[in-house]
């Protein structure tokens, strides 16, 4: 299949392929439908497996036709991540997922296009845990059906797998618009600079996080019977991911009290 040029956004993270294995099939003929699951870096999926919590799994199910036989879906083998508050590993996906789902053309289908729908229900998870699920998502193709007996057939040794995405294949970034005041208030630094790559480590932040730091100078006033009153200043330096997702901060604050 054709590499697609589509980029992943917030609402639709996750790239989706689908596409026959037979550019044409005929009755009677075995073939499969390739599902492809482009994943941007720092999220993943959750596996099919049952009992999955975190992520959701993901569920294929494709909608029943006259003309097609349709078996269960094919996944590649998951991996195993660590899940926030130490909750221990789940199966997930990363990187591209290629799903093969086979089937038979039945023998008295007609000539000619025949749609196929397939219903996706999956729930991407990043660096900040789970965004919104999608529900039974549907995802149309055309398969061409010709007469007469099969020549050749794409299916033997098409099997799942799981490969890489690029280093680029990020979420595009959805920056929160503020009142032109409040604007003022958060710097973002360059990725590039000395701070950041610093902070970067300090949060524990995997290679393809995506995210970035901001910077954003605060008022510091307290008041107390026991303490006294203190003014100052604060600067918190916020770990914040591609969708607008805050995942740490680091607090300065310089202040002066009355005693």
């Amino acid at each position: 299949m054709a590499q697609t040029q589509v980029r992943p956004t917030l609402t639709r993270p996750v790239v989706i392929d689908l596409a026959p294995a037979d550019p044409v099939v005929h009755p009677g003929q075995a073939s499969a439908l390739v599902l492809r699951l482009r994943i941007p870096r720092g999220f993943r999926l959750g596996s099919p497996e049952p009992g999955v919590r975190m992520p959701a799994p993901i569920l294929v199910q494709v909608a029943e036709s006259p003309c097609f036989r349709f078996g269960e879906p094919q996944f590649p083998e998951p991996l195993a991540r660590g899940v926030p508050v130490k909750l221990g590993t789940a199966q997930v996906y990363e990187g591209e997922v290629r799903v093969v789902i086979p089937f038979t053309v039945a023998p008295g289908c007609p000539s000619g296009p025949q749609t196929v729908t397939l219903l996706l229900t999956y729930t991407p998870a990043g660096n900040a845990g789970q965004l919104s699920t999608h529900v039974k998502e549907p995802q149309q193709m055309t398969i061409v059906v010709a007469a007469g007996p099969a020549d050749h057939t794409q299916v033997a040794g098409l099997l799942p797998s799981l490969a890489p995405v690029p280093e680029d294949f990020l979420v595009e970034d959805q920056p929160v618009a503020l009142p032109g005041p409040m604007e003022l208030m958060i710097h973002r630094f360059q990725e590039s600079g000395v701070l950041p790559r610093l902070l970067h480590g300090l949060f524990l932040d995997p290679p393809d996080h995506g995210k970035h730091i901001q910077l954003m100078p605060h008022p510091y006033v307290a008041d107390g019977r026991h303490n006294g009153l203190s003014l100052g200043a604060g600067m918190s330096l916020l770990n914040t991911t591609r969708e607008g997702i805050m995942t740490g901060t680091m607090d300065l604050l310089v202040y002066h009290n009355e005693h």
